[in-house]
């Protein structure tokens, strides 16, 4: 039983006395193993950094070709590549006393460094990368990040190089499949041999080394501490206790990390929902809440975000012009539908989801990691399915509940049953102002509205020249701010006063020297900022249990209001019609 519905959504009324929740989002940056893709504005790494790039810049075919010697035999594929790279680097040399070897990687020789990934060893942009000794293939105990492999306690160039024979040996690893990853990756090995001081030193310190797994202990301590620093929250929950629910992107797959980040959640009360492998995020929410009801992520899911965008992308296509590219449609299906995830989550603390007859609160909670809205087209798309997934969770909610208590009866009343609370933690990837502004007013056609300001931003970071897009003058040694991420909900949800919306950490401040903070650096582990928001939250409402055969109810709505309402729809090709649009609207009882 599938419902992707289209529905228009149902919001709570305003503050209600007693009831009050944080939200917040974090992009958690995922599988990082490059701990010199970012420069943060700390004077150790900086010039650790500087001595490196003062090196790659000055590299030559003398300075590779010894270690090209020391290969094994490989294909003439191999062979005909190393020749190429080769002749640039004599061509550039007789007209330049310069490097050589930094211009050689173009964005068509780097086009498969982050496609092909396997059987590679890169001391740079996968020093972190866990890595299993070829020789002892077999051997989970021999795993340990790459650049322990120059480790001065550990381990010599001979060894490096001697591993990187092994790797051209395997059947269909990446080398074979395109030879220009190995001349990078063994450009890179070579460079982080020949600094190995300056190449040690940013490694040892750096927050990506599992050695220095804090990173979940700071983002989930940040997040405890946000309930505890909100002006008026005992107003809005008197017992003290304010619940916390966290959208965070780019969880990690990584075992290590990964368990690093359960631990740090278990050891400050949160229960964790994690998606899909696909989608890279989960629902980190107050573990005296109980455990979520997830409502999409999987083949028995009741909500299919990819359907639902599917739908979005078809309509928006009949009824603008232009419509979507390629590339536009497959972000927002392949990239912003898949990194979706829905849940419902119990608001009472006492009963939880264990007991309905007893009656209680749900929240609707949907984590969303766009791909970046470039067109104003995109902005509305992804506006409009901010609505859709709120509306279609609200409508699958109850029949998913009943999936929790089987022995319920048709007319049997059931509480929890009113599910009009959302929230909506969103890395949106907006990149400006003026489009965070659109998406804004997109959201405000729908009755939503987003936590910050478009002004506030919620990254900086600035990218170095040694990672796998250095060709691209854009995105190197340039600081990038935006105003990705933020909480959404209904207007009259937000509870706003000077602590209610929090930005940590600070990255707008000057320091002595004129900088401001770039992300992430040793004390913070992500290019992102969390943002929270406080909320307000309805008080339960009781309904009744629909029959098999009946259309599902909507949601509750406060009495005295006037408001689009959830009402019985013809089913057409998996999904509810809408409305017609000379359909009246029925006050509220």
């Amino acid at each position: 039983y599938r419902l992707m519905g289209s529905a228009a959504l149902t919001t709570p009324r305003g503050p209600i006395e007693g009831g009050g929740l944080i939200a917040g989002v974090l992009n958690l940056l995922g599988e990082g193993f490059n701990p010199f893709e970012f420069l943060p504005q700390q004077p150790i790494f900086l010039e650790c950094y500087e001595t490196l790039l003062h090196e790659w810049d000055h590299l030559r075919w003398e300075h590779i070709s010894p270690y090209i010697d020391s290969l094994s035999s490989f294909s003439s594929e191999v062979d005909s590549c190393i020749d190429q790279f080769r002749i640039h680097c004599e061509k550039s040399e007789a007209n330049s006393d310069k490097g050589s070897v930094a211009s050689y990687f173009s964005e068509i020789i780097l086009k498969n460094d982050n496609k092909f990934l396997d059987h590679r060893l890169n001391l740079v942009t996968f020093a972190m990368r866990p890595y299993k000794m070829t020789q002892n293939d077999n051997d989970d105990e021999k795993c340990f990040a790459q650049w322990r492999l120059l480790d001065s306690n550990n381990g010599q160039t001979s060894l490096w190089i001697k591993e990187l024979s092994l790797l051209l040996q395997k059947q269909n690893g990446s080398y074979l499949k395109d030879p220009r990853l190995l001349i990078w990756d063994l450009c890179c090995c070579v460079l982080a041999s020949r600094q190995l001081d300056a190449y040690t030193s940013i490694c040892v310190k750096s927050h990506l080394n599992p050695d220095n797994e804090n990173g979940g202990e700071v983002f989930f301590s940040a997040a405890a501490h946000a309930a505890t620093n909100v002006e008026n929250y005992k107003m809005l929950n008197p017992s003290g206790r304010m619940p916390i629910v966290l959208g965070l992107l780019e969880w990690p797959a990584q075992a290590r990390r990964r368990d690093a980040f359960l631990a740090s959640c278990k050891q400050h009360n949160f229960t964790v929902s994690i998606g899909s492998d696909e989608s890279g995020v989960a629902i980190a929410s107050s573990a005296y809440l109980g455990q979520p009801i997830v409502l999409s992520g999987d083949a028995s899911s009741v909500v299919s975000p990819k359907a639902i965008m599917s739908s979005i992308v078809d309509d928006l296509e009949q009824s603008s012009e232009g419509g979507f590219n390629k590339k536009e449609r497959d972000g927002l299906i392949k990239t912003t539908a898949a990194k979706t995830l829905a849940s419902m989550v119990c608001l009472d603390s006492k009963t939880g989801h264990s007991s309905p007859e007893a009656g209680s609160n749900w929240l609707i909670c949907v984590v969303i990691h766009s791909k970046e809205p470039k067109s104003a087209l995109m902005t509305k798309a992804l506006a409009l399915f901010v609505s859709r997934m709120v509306s279609a969770a609200q409508e699958a909610a109850p029949r998913a509940l009943l999936t929790m208590h089987p022995h319920l009866q048709e007319g049997e009343e059931v509480a929890p049953s009113d599910f009009s609370n959302f929230v909506v933690m969103s890395d949106t990837n907006v990149a400006s102002h003026p489009t965070a502004q659109i998406f804004r007013d997109e959201l405000a056609a729908h009755r939503l509205e987003a936590s910050l300001d478009p002004s506030v931003i919620t990254t900086r970071k600035k990218r170095s020249r040694l990672h796998g897009q250095c060709y691209d003058a854009k995105k190197c040694h340039v600081t990038v701010t935006a105003p990705k991420d933020c909480i959404i909900t209904s207007t009259a949800s937000f509870v706003h006063n000077s602590t209610s919306d929090c930005v940590f950490p600070d990255i707008n401040t000057i320091d002595g020297n004129g900088a401001a903070r770039t992300l992430p650096d040793s004390d913070w582990a992500s290019d992102h900022c969390i943002v929270t928001s406080m909320i307000s939250i309805k008080e339960p409402i009781r309904v009744t249990v629909p029959s098999s055969s009946a259309s599902i109810p909507s949601p509750p709505v406060s009495p005295g209001a006037r408001e689009s309402r959830m009402r019985s729809r013809s089913w057409h090709s998996g999904f509810f019609d809408e409305p017609d649009d000379d359909d009246e609207l029925d006050d509220e009882p």
